[in-house]
């Protein structure tokens, strides 16, 4: 007899090709959904875990034109080893300068399109707080996990001092337990009316 704890890990679980994915089926839809509606073209998600969602946006960018995925992950092995040496994943610490010079490499090199950085390793808010320098004007940061790690205190944080940053359709996508911001302006030039 399974316990209660149980039951609800197994009906949370998503695992489309026999490998765990982290998000919830609307929040994987709503990743995908966004992906066409502001036309982004690369993807980097922060804390590949097993690798399940990883493995999703490398098909995506196997059939899509123009769409690029990567990951970072500290702990190389709670990836999936059979995706090992597939999948398009760098083993380093998402704060390290090598990852964050990594990602502003091919965030400036995606001259084509919009960036989208989807923090999901340990730290979403500081991960927040990271990339938000680092991505263009136009590009996403999408945190997950809210409002658990990604807390309301956090966002209001964030709101207040990065105000280069605007919340896209807060009520929908927190509603389902994420968090997606554009940046709206160079940060040098940034101001918020009070």
């Amino acid at each position: 007899m399974q316990t209660i704890m149980e039951t609800h890990n197994k009906a949370n679980s998503i695992c489309p090709f026999g490998v765990l994915i982290a998000q919830k089926w609307p929040q994987v839809a709503a990743i995908f959904e966004a992906l066409d509606d502001f036309d982004i073209t690369l993807l980097i998600e922060l804390g590949a875990y097993k690798g399940g969602f990883s493995e999703l946006m490398f098909l995506r960018s196997q059939r899509v034109p123009q769409f690029q995925y990567f990951g970072v992950q500290l702990d190389i092995a709670e990836v999936e080893p059979r995706l090992l040496g597939v999948l398009p994943i760098y083993h380093g610490d998402v704060f390290s300068e090598e990852i964050q010079g990594i990602v502003n490499s091919f965030i400036w090199r995606n001259a084509s399109g919009k960036s989208m950085v989807f923090c999901d390793n340990g730290n979403k808010p500081e991960e927040m707080r990271t990339y938000a320098k680092i991505i263009r004007v136009g590009d996403y940061i999408l945190a997950h996990d809210y409002p658990a790690e990604t807390t309301e205190d956090s966002l209001k944080d964030f709101y207040r001092k990065f105000l280069y940053m605007e919340e896209v359709d807060p009520a929908f996508y927190r509603g389902i337990g994420v968090t997606l911001w554009r940046k709206i302006q160079d940060e040098r030039v940034a101001s918020r009316e009070n």
